[in-house]
């Protein structure tokens, strides 16, 4: 697995020689830093609300078939990949935290990895925006590449918002004696990074309404308490408005769980929340 961090600006990709042969002449790395390679940020609009898809990283990972296409025909699925232009088995995979801004209030859901490589801030950056002007910072679950970039050296790195986290998801990161041993790590990054929140954290079940329009879905399974959110504005959606819903992170991309955008007609019920 070999991580591209900074996707925007190609300061680092292990892959890449510091000089490539074309012709008869050679392309410097150094002229790759001239334009993006992608663009880190994509919004859109969803009734008022504005919402932006933030680049944090990518990693490139093997087996694409056993990855993305699990129990079909590998010889098939290779060639499918080859027909579109897509490598035979190498993958991209993206961590995209979301941003969603309601018009009164700035929505930060998950934070990225918050390593030196982390894309996050500048992307936020590119939007005009830095970390004081997020109001409130939604955790859908506990794994690194979600709540890694809430702090740093020890302060929080978003000091004026509010902490949302689901109540199972927490008390399974801080009190279960049940973690299995490959996620020890995570269960130490979680309980040094999220308890000092607690004091500006609200605890949420599937079903509460964190503001208006935007609900919690029960999507538990890619760890214990993950939460999927129901995202509605002005009876709109994220593709034709004929169906006045969006969620993230999708409950069916659980091999992943980056906050993404997918449609849904189920409306939660909505029970008393915890603060």
């Amino acid at each position: 697995m070999n991580r591209l961090r900074n996707p925007s600006n190609g300061q680092e990709n292990q892959n890449c020689e510091q000089a490539i042969p074309i012709g008869d002449g050679k392309v410097q790395a150094a002229m790759f830093d001239a334009q993006p390679a992608r663009a880190r940020v994509f919004t859109f609009g969803l009734g008022s609300f504005k919402i932006a898809a933030l680049l944090d990283a990518v990693d490139v990972r093997d087996n694409l078939v056993s990855a993305l296409a699990p129990g079909q025909s590998p010889i098939a699925m290779q060639e499918l990949a080859a027909s579109n232009f897509i490598d035979r088995d190498r993958y991209e995979h993206c961590f995209i935290p979301t941003l969603v801004d309601t018009g009164s209030e700035k929505v930060l859901f998950d934070t990225g990895f918050g390593d030196t490589g982390s894309s996050l801030l500048g992307c936020l950056q590119d939007l005009g925006l830095g970390p004081n002007d997020i109001d409130v910072v939604i955790i859908t679950h506990g794994h690194p590449d979600h709540i890694g970039g809430l702090v740093k050296n020890g302060e929080p790195v978003f000091g004026r918002a509010r902490y949302v986290f689901g109540a199972a998801e927490f008390t399974f990161w801080t009190e279960a004696s049940t973690v299995r041993e490959a996620r020890l790590e995570n269960r130490d990054l979680f309980r040094r990074i999220c308890t000092g929140l607690a004091s500006q954290a609200t605890f949420i079940a599937p079903g509460c309404e964190v503001l208006p329009g935007i609900t919690a879905i029960d999507a538990a399974g890619h760890s214990p308490g993950l939460l999927a959110f129901l995202v509605e504005s002005d009876g709109h959606n994220c593709s034709s408005g004929r169906t006045p819903s969006c969620t993230m992170p999708c409950p069916s991309s659980i091999q992943s769980g980056t906050p993404i955008l997918m449609m849904t007609k189920s409306k939660p019920s909505r029970p008393a929340c915890a603060s």
